[in-house]
Formats: C-alpha cells, sequence, structure tokens
C-alpha cells in the first residue's frame, strides 16, 4: 500500500466540515466511553466504545468514503492511470483507521477483537450503501444493526454470546459488502438523471443535503419536480396580494408555497418519514416491559428530533447558502422588487418568511417526539424537558448561522459542529440514565448543563442578529 497516494487520496474525500464533524464524533465516543468506565454499572466500557466508534464509522464510510465513487468517476473522465490502486490503497487506509485501531482499542478493555472488527466493518458497510443504494433504500440502512439486534431478541437469530451468531454475523457482513462492491462497479459509469429519488446519494452534487433538498427542477408543466415528486407552486410574483407570498417564490425550495393538495402531499410524506422510526421502535414496546418500555420511547423522541431539524436546518440553510455565498444576481434582483425596497421592510419580511417556514416544517417531529415521550415512565418529566432543551438550544444556534449567512458574516462551522455534537451526545446520555433511574436528580449530567447550552446558544445568536440588523440591506452585499 502506498500510504502517501492513500492519504492524499483520503484528504481529497474530506470536503467541507465533514472531516472536523467526524473527529468530533470520534471524541465524543472517547469521552462517553471514559463516562462509562468510571461510572456505569450497568453497560460496559468495551460496549460503549464499540457503540460509539460504530456510529463514527458509519458517518466516516457515509460521508467520506463513498465520495471514492466520484474519484473513480473523475479518473475515468480525464482517464488518469491506474485509479483502482489508488482508490484500494485509500480504502485500506481508512479501514485502518476506522476498523483496526477501535478494534484494537476493544481488545485492550477486554473483549473480543475480531467480534469488534466484523461489527464495525458491517457498520460501515451499511454506511457506504447509505450513499450508494437508491435514496429510497439507503436510508434505511441506518436501521440495520438495530434490525439485527432485534432479530436477535425475538431468537430469529443466535444469541450474542454463541458461535452461531459470529458466523451470522460474517455471513451478513460478506453480504453487505458484496453489494457494496457491485454499486461501485455499476455507479461508476452512471450517466443516468441525478436529481430522481432513485438517484444514490453518492451522486447529488456536493452542494446538495442528504435529502436532495437543492436537487429541484421545474418540469414543461410548470411544477416542481424535487426528486421525482412533482408538487404545484402557488406562485404569486406579483407583491400587491401578498408581499410574503411573492418573496417565498423568489426564493425558491423550500421556501416555495405550495397549493393546498400538494402541501397536503408533502406533509404526507414527511409524516411518514418521521413515524417510521417510532413504529420501528414501537415494535420492542410492544414485546418488552418496565425500563426497555421507556428506554425505547426516550430514543424513539430523541432520533425524531434529530431527523427533524436536520431536514428542516439542512433544507433551509443549504438554499440561503447558495443565495448569499456567492456572487449571483437572484439576490440583487430581490433588492429592486418596490414592495422591500427598504432596509427594514426587506428584514422584517426576511425574518417572517424564514420563521414560518421553520415553524410549519417543525411542527411534525415535535408532535412526534411529544407522542413518543408519552410512553416514558419517570416520576418527573426529565424527559420533556430534555427534549425541549436540546430544541432550544439547536434552533438558536441553528437561527445564528442562518443570521451568519444572511448578514454576510464569516460562518464558525466548526463551532456550531462542535455545540450540535455535545449537545445531541448529553441528551442521548442524559435520557438513558433519567429513564433508568426513574428520577431527575439522578439524571446525568444535569440541568445546569443545559443553562449553559442555552446561554451559549442564546449569545451566539444575540451576535449573529446584531450584523443583520445592522446590514444595509438584506439583498445587498455589505
Amino acid at each position: 500500500m502506498n500510504l502517501s497516494s492513500a492519504w492524499q487520496t483520503t484528504r481529497a474525500c474530506i470536503v467541507g466540515s465533514i472531516g472536523t464533524v467526524v473527529a468530533l464524533v470520534y471524541l465524543a465516543a472517547i469521552i462517553i466511553t471514559g463516562l462509562v468506565l468510571a461510572y456505569a454499572k450497568t453497560v460496559s466500557a468495551g460496549e460503549a466504545l464499540l457503540a460509539g466508534t460504530g456510529i463514527a464509522a458509519f458517518f466516516w464510510w457515509a460521508f467520506i468514503s463513498s465520495r471514492l465513487l466520484k474519484v473513480l468517476r473523475d479518473t475515468d473522465q480525464w482517464m488518469l492511470p491506474s485509479p483502482m490502486r489508488t482508490v484500494g490503497s485509500a480504502i485500506l487506509l481508512q479501514m485502518m483507521i476506522t476498523i483496526i485501531v477501535p478494534a484494537t482499542l476493544h481488545a485492550l478493555l477486554g473483549k473480543g477483537f475480531f467480534i469488534a472488527a466484523i461489527s464495525l466493518t458491517a457498520v460501515a458497510a451499511c454506511g457506504l450503501l447509505f450513499m450508494l443504494l437508491p435514496r429510497y433504500l439507503g436510508i434505511s440502512m441506518s436501521l440495520v444493526p438495530t434490525l439485527f439486534n432485534k432479530l436477535v431478541d425475538s431468537r430469529l437469530l443466535p444469541a450474542t454470546d454463541t458461535a452461531e451468531f459470529f458466523v451470522s454475523l460474517i455471513a451478513l457482513t460478506l453480504i453487505l459488502i458484496a453489494i457494496a462492491g457491485w454499486r461501485f462497479y455499476r455507479l461508476r459509469r452512471y450517466e443516468g438523471d441525478t436529481s430522481r429519488w432513485s438517484t444514490p446519494m453518492a451522486l447529488m452534487p456536493d452542494g446538495a443535503n442528504g435529502w436532495g433538498e437543492q436537487t429541484w427542477s421545474k418540469s414543461a408543466s410548470g411544477q416542481l419536480v424535487i426528486n421525482g415528486i412533482s408538487f404545484e407552486p402557488a406562485i404569486d410574483a406579483t407583491t400587491s396580494k401578498s408581499s410574503a407570498l411573492a418573496m417565498r417564490t423568489y426564493l425558491g425550495v423550500p421556501f416555495m408555497p405550495l397549493t393546498k393538495s400538494s402541501r397536503t402531499k408533502q406533509i404526507l410524506l414527511m409524516g411518514f418519514a418521521y413515524l417510521v422510526l417510532p413504529v420501528f421502535m414501537a415494535y420492542s414496546i410492544s414485546k418488552d416491559g418496565g425500563r426497555d418500555i421507556s428506554t425505547t420511547a426516550a430514543m424513539a423522541a430523541f432520533w425524531v428530533c434529530l431527523i427533524g431539524l436536520g431536514i428542516t436546518f439542512s433544507a433551509a440553510l443549504v438554499r440561503l447558502r447558495s443565495l448569499y455565498t456567492r456572487d449571483n444576481t437572484e439576490l440583487a434582483e430581490l433588492a429592486l422588487l418596490p414592495a422591500w425596497n427598504g432596509n427594514r421592510n426587506a428584514r422584517e419580511l426576511l425574518t417572517r418568511v424564514i420563521l414560518r417556514y421553520m415553524g410549519y416544517s417543525l411542527l411534525l417531529p415535535i408532535i412526534f417526539a411529544i407522542a413518543a415521550l408519552a410512553f416514558v415512565e419517570t416520576k418527573d418529566h426529565d424527559g420533556f424537558m430534555i427534549i425541549a432543551a436540546l430544541y432550544g438550544t439547536c434552533l438558536l444556534m441553528g437561527a445564528g448561522y442562518g443570521m451568519n449567512i444572511i448578514s454576510g458574516s464569516r460562518s464558525r462551522v466548526v463551532f456550531l459542529a462542535l455545540v450540535f455534537i455535545a449537545a445531541f451526545v448529553i441528551a442521548m446520555i442524559q435520557l438513558l440514565f433519567s429513564v433508568q433511574s426513574r428520577t431527575l436528580a439522578d439524571a446525568v449530567p444535569g440541568l445546569p448543563v443545559w443553562l449553559v447550552f442555552l446561554a451559549i446558544a442564546l449569545a451566539y445568536f444575540h451576535f449573529s442578529l446584531r450584523p443583520f440588523l445592522n446590514r444595509a440591506h438584506p439583498f445587498l452585499r455589505n
């Protein structure tokens, strides 16, 4: 293996802030392992390390290693020599970082090396297939570890402490690797439409988010085609009837107004996306009792929050960044429209449109999260407090980041990613500990930490809002 070539190819796959995010996830895994090693009695440090590094490996192979497909496609286009040898050496290096090293640490904690290596390989293959399979199938890869665990609990697979389970895990891993290799071969020369829902996320443009909100077009009939699904816009480009409606039209997806029928279709599709995880986890609630019901419901609420915040923020921020972070005429044209040519009117209208979108988009995940938390059995309402604090922190940080974009200021992505990851990790730990102890007093790390998070988020929002309020015009560069 040519180490220099492998490292240069790996660096080419790390775009934007994804490298920092993955590094922070690994840091979180180490911190959680240390906390479990020091304080927890029911969970072993080896299991915590395997779970944390497994999540990090999924992120790595989904958002870094999957870009090797684009490297292969580029080398084919430019007819560069020996692309497979370079990509192969990069894969070996990434396997060493994400699989061999964590498995070795797992062995040092007194657990098996091979079971950790095979498990991490299966998770890495799931992360790769998350990006290589068609979007409607790729998203389901995030549920494979949970499904595998439920099959073991239902005794459809051998128990985890048996040799038969190890054989089953190896078989599953080999199947996942074979499918990933086949998809790499098929997609290497793919020339189809990358905007459809059936297109793998690995082939999407670098500026698009994982849900393809930027991948939209206008059909000959005037309908919006988003991920291959047609929606009918309620276009009103005149400012005489409704300035807000006109601004939403000019801002485009995801702010674009839709007709009632298309809006209903969108709500049903998003409701189905949010409902999949709680329904999937309800299988455990229907079969297990006591503590398992509370833990499963709390985790369902946690992940619905994560998905809802991710979809809402990524869709809005990707569009705003496309307008504000590069020179284009769209922004200047908005400043010329008569209804919002004044600084105050335009600023208030833009703020109202963004808040309206955020409010409508977050309503469904909030409802599903609260419904899931209703199954949490605790003496205090700590589950609701944790989710409310998590939502409040993320909303303030996301709003501050959006204000940075539309005010032309430099956005501190690394700081934002650090706070987001820390908030979600602490929320997950606190939910698990508080649900198991049935009392808020034993929750770790406790309410004071959330007060610190909210203070940081509020300060970030405040210092991001000031440049936006002082800007000469929200649609003109400083």
